[in-house]
């Protein structure tokens, strides 16, 4: 299993939190008590393998620590956790910065400014609320418990039955502490450590509210039956102008199968202040007249056990409500009162009858009062409503609001209204379009998910920042005539990037060598595109644009799925085809995660290949070569498709080369000739081209490292590294000319798992036949014709 390789990868890593949890929950699950085996234990009875006291989920206390072993494991894969730890891990760097930096600012005052400095947008298209509390979904339940811990991020959600994007962050009051609870941090603090150390004690302060407010959101949405009370000082929302119409978990309409959904309506903020019940009252109500077709499907219903009745608004409820109907809309059309809000029948009295009170228990029961019939008849329907919350408005304004209408709700909601739905597939372009209009910053940086950035390295982002996204000062501004200087407003930079550490790299030894080869391109290759090429682009994140120019150009990317599938490098396009430049500098860095597993490389491979193909159809690429001197043209093509275009020659040229050797010795022409005649085919040739692409790798080695650890490091890669890149260079060929000459190409989910799935070797042939074992065997057909020939043919004269 997962979680057992990531206890063998991370062996220190995972004794210490072994440790660490049996101090918390007392240890249970350690056998015998002592602390030799205590990593070992937890394993197994996380796993449930060969342990007395496997851990139960049902179990608060076991709920908690598989919480805990979840959150550990997260931490060390390629998952939104780690990215979101990672964000705010710069906010935590900026925040220390600025207490050591500002020394005179309250805590107050600090936090207050990081906030409007710093925002953390997380794009989540396909988030539902219907999911919360479900346990299915996309993983809506696991992204609101990351805002318990990490709580300083936004969400920007999508809602297409509105055509609406909404950006949910965490209200004021749960991200900031009162007045009251600053009293003491108000003072101007002595030291740094003061400051950290009451900044500290807030978030602890602000923590518990959260929880609180998180707590109240499970608990409502895993109660189907909404008739748990909301306690006083609950964030909610409060719809109006809603339908509320009934969802089914399963496809049987049975009533524990059901929850209520609010359709529509607008959406108004508060904080629950009190509930009120009401107590029964009496309505009057008259016979529907209705078809005996449609009799005869609602008796249909009844005989199957469904609890609703759509058509009439009405809806039963088996928990929670003793079996009682629920009224949305009038009993009848002919009804001298609408039934407004969420009502219970309790009991129905036929006026003309001398009958006492008749209970509703059933669809079967309601039946005889809706039979078709000629006359008046009225009845006296007795309605029992749920109850009303007061909620106090932002404005101090208090409402008395259904309380079927009203959500726990921790968040602020920005709402940005489309004109049309939104096109769910290319993945990340999209994404980044979608949250770009809730962006406030001057500067944005692009983050993937499977990256992560550490506190330290954000202390150098403010000077990043001041160097390359300056903006006018009181001073400059003073200094000019006019009164400003209109060069100061433009950035000499419209993105600027720097490198990746891949922290992928010790999990296998294709993550090994897949992180050598992303070292490699982001780290020479792009010193050398900004200078002296300075033909740079867009490769990938987690590069700064200008925010300004971002927004105002078309996005940090491009999602069309038939030429975009490489979406990030059209960034860059658009930047140079207006006549803009980007950078790389080296004093700042950023972590990244790259397949691991052998399939999933080969996926990636195959989808950066198309999408070089899908750029050369492209009119991006086709502006840029109108506009660019030859010069230009020529870094333009090393940048980018020119490593493409010469993997597909070089792997031609190699079928090519052993058809030569093939054809030559069949008509005489030894290796030895050959080689006497200094031809190009000779065996020296296929090596030293091979080896050529490898020398931008030995010169960073050897910059980095030294001359000789260098060299060793190499050499030590060389090995296996042949086989996986020469693997990897016929994926490349073949996907590259599929996309070129078929059009073949759009976006591919690599995955970004560990790779301890098997695959047999049906399942090999299947995914690698056509791109590898058919070259392979076109060329071993021709081997066997060179064993055939007498030996004569290869001594020459």
């Amino acid at each position: 299993t997962e979680i057992e390789y990531l206890s063998r990868m991370y062996v220190d890593e995972w004794e210490n939190f072994a440790q660490k949890m049996k101090e918390e929950f007392n240890g249970d699950w350690v056998i015998g008590g002592g602390d030799d085996n205590i990593a070992d234990d937890l394993l197994h009875s996380f796993v449930c393998h060969d342990h007395p006291s496997p851990l139960d989920e049902q179990k608060e206390k076991d709920a908690a620590l598989i919480s805990n072993i979840e959150r550990w494991a997260s931490m060390r894969g390629q998952t939104l956790g780690r990215t979101i730890t990672g964000l705010c891990n710069q906010r935590l760097g900026l925040l220390q910065l600025l207490a050591l930096e500002e020394k005179e600012m309250t805590p107050f005052q600090i936090l207050k400014m990081v906030a409007q400095k710093y925002q953390i947008l997380i794009s989540h298209q396909t988030f539902d609320f219907g999911n919360i509390g479900s346990g299915a979904g996309n993983g809506e339940d696991h992204l609101v418990e990351l805002f318990r811990e990490k709580r300083y991020f936004e969400i920007v959600i999508n809602d297409d039955t509105l055509f609406q994007s909404h950006n949910l962050r965490l209200r004021d009051e749960l991200l900031f502490p009162t007045s009251e609870e600053l009293e003491a941090a108000h003072k101007v603090q002595k030291s740094y450590d003061d400051t950290i150390k009451v900044i500290t004690e807030t978030e602890e302060l602000l923590g518990k509210k959260i929880n609180t407010q998180i707590e109240a959101l499970m608990s409502y949405t895993k109660d189907k039956t909404r008739t748990k009370q909301l306690e006083p000082g609950t964030l909610v929302r409060f719809n109006t102008g809603c339908t509320v119409v009934p969802t089914y978990t399963q496809a049987d309409d049975t009533t524990e199968n059901c929850s209520l959904k609010l359709i529509g309506g607008s959406w108004t903020e508060g904080t629950v202040k009190s509930y009120e019940s009401y107590k029964p009252s009496t309505k009057q109500a008259c016979r529907m007249e209705l078809s005996d077709q449609f009799l005869e499907q609602l008796k249909q219903r009844s005989e199957k056990g469904c609890a609703d009745i759509n058509k009439l608004g009405l809806m039963m409820y088996k928990n929670g409500f003793e079996g009682g109907l629920l009224i949305s809309e009038p009993v009848t059309s002919k009804a001298p009162d609408r039934l407004s809000g969420r009502w219970r029948i309790d009991s129905i009295k036929k006026t003309a009858d001398a009958g006492g009170w008749v209970k509703i228990t059933a669809i079967a029961d309601l039946l005889k009062y809706l039979s078709p019939c000629t006359g008046s008849e009225t009845f006296e329907v007795t309605l029992m409503k749920h109850g009303d919350y007061v909620v106090k408005l932002p404005s101090g304004e208090e409402r008395v609001v259904d309380m079927e209408r009203v959500q726990p709700f921790p968040w602020t909601q920005l709402t940005v209204q489309r004109v049309s739905q939104l096109k769910i597939g290319e993945g990340k372009a999209e994404n980044q379009i979608h949250a770009l209009p809730f962006a406030t910053g001057d500067v944005l940086q692009a983050m993937d998910m499977n990256q992560y950035a550490t506190s330290d390295q954000a202390i150098k982002i403010p000077f990043l920042l001041n160097d390359f996204f300056s903006t006018p000062n009181e001073k400059s501004i003073a200094s000019t005539p006019d009164g400003w200087d209109h060069q100061l407003l433009i950035p000499k930079y419209r993105i600027v990037g720097f490198p990746e550490w891949c922290y992928t790299r010790e999990l296998s030894m294709v993550g090994d060598l897949m992180g050598a080869a992303e070292w490699c391109f982001v780290t020479i290759n792009q010193r050398v595109l900004s200078w002296p090429l300075r033909i740079r682009t867009h490769y990938g994140h987690p590069d700064f644009f200008d925010g300004y120019w971002a927004r105002t150009r078309g996005g940090t990317s491009k999602a069309t799925p038939a030429v975009n599938t490489n979406e990030d490098i059209f960034a860059g396009y658009e930047m140079l085809s207006r006549g803009e430049r980007g950078c790389y500098v080296e004093f700042l860095e950023c972590h990244k995660g790259r397949e691991t597993a052998f399939p999933n490389a080969y996926v990636f491979e195959a989808k950066l290949a198309q999408g070089a193909a899908q750029q050369i159809r492209s009119e991006d690429v086709a502006w840029l070569n109108r506009k660019l001197d030859i010069f230009q043209r020529f870094s333009l093509f090393y940048g980018s498709i020119g490593f493409y275009v010469t993997n597909f020659i070089m792997s031609i040229s190699i079928n090519y080369y052993i058809l030569s050797i093939v054809l030559f010795a069949l008509s005489g022409v030894s290796y030895h000739k050959l080689g006497l005649l200094d031809a190009v085919v000779a065996i020296p040739w296929l090596l030293q081209i091979g080896y050529v692409l490898a020398i931008p790798m030995v010169v960073e080695l050897i910059i980095q490292r030294g001359f000789w650890r260098g060299i060793v490091e190499f050499v030590k890669t060389v090995p296996i590294g042949v086989f996986f890149y020469v693997f990897q260079l016929r994926t490349k060929t073949y996907y590259f000319a599929k996309g070129l000459f078929v059009g073949a190409g759009g976006y591919a989910s690599t995955g970004r798992g560990f790779g301890l799935d098997r695959l047999s070797m049906r399942e090999m042939y299947q995914r690698y036949s056509e791109s590898h074992f058919n070259e392979g065997l076109i060329a071993c057909f021709f081997s066997p014709s060179l064993s055939l020939l007498p030996s004569s043919f290869f001594r020459g004269p």
